[in-house]
């Protein structure tokens, strides 16, 4: 291999970081849940990649801003809310198993709305194991959501969103009683 064939070319691409800004802004929600959604899911990746993960490993905040704003399905609940979003991020996976049922490939694309109009998640394709590695962490997350919107009580769903968004979400005291009526969607999440 050849010295020259050995180094990464980059070239200058036309870009509207305005329009974007305005694309993104513009599809906020009035009442703010895309905005802590947002939140949640950078707070997500924060816990779950490691600072010392090159920046090709960990899945771009555009793109996880732009699933947001694209697809969120707004709801009274900031949890049902934000386990919906990860669902549907996971949906969005093309997946490749083995004859074993392994994952040996899973893809995921997010086109920007403006010039330059790429892939904004290109840079995992570089390392199939990262992109397996966000895949499997969503997963996971996803299956805590679903748990934390199950159960009874506000402390014991916290347990599971403490299980995302890491052990400084705020945990409500545990309460002692002998009947609960309350409904799964009353969890004072959001």
């Amino acid at each position: 291999m050849s010295q020259e064939s050995a180094y990464i070319h980059y070239e200058w691409e036309n870009a509207d970081p305005k329009g974007l800004n305005d694309y993104i802004i513009g599809k906020f929600s009035k009442n703010g849940q895309s905005r802590r959604i947002i939140r949640f899911l950078k707070k997500w990746k924060q816990e779950k990649f490691s600072t010392d993960d090159s920046i090709e490993k960990t899945p771009p905040s555009i793109g996880l801003t732009l699933l947001v704003v694209d697809e969120l399905k707004e709801n009274e609940s900031d949890l049902l809310a934000f386990q919906s979003i990860c669902k549907t991020i996971l949906d969005k996976f093309e997946i490749e198993k083995d004859v074993n049922g392994k994952i040996i490939s899973a893809k995921i694309h997010k086109y920007l709305p403006v010039k330059p109009f790429t892939d904004v998640f290109k840079k995992l394709e570089g390392s199939t194991s990262s992109e397996i590695s966000f895949y499997k962490r969503l997963k996971k997350a996803v299956e805590n959501l679903n748990n934390a919107v199950l159960c009874d009580d506000d402390y014991d769903a916290a347990i599971y969103v403490s299980k995302v968004l890491g052990d400084e979400f705020p945990r409500p005291k545990k309460m002692v009683t002998q009947y609960r009526t309350k409904i799964n969607e009353e969890h004072s999440f959001g």
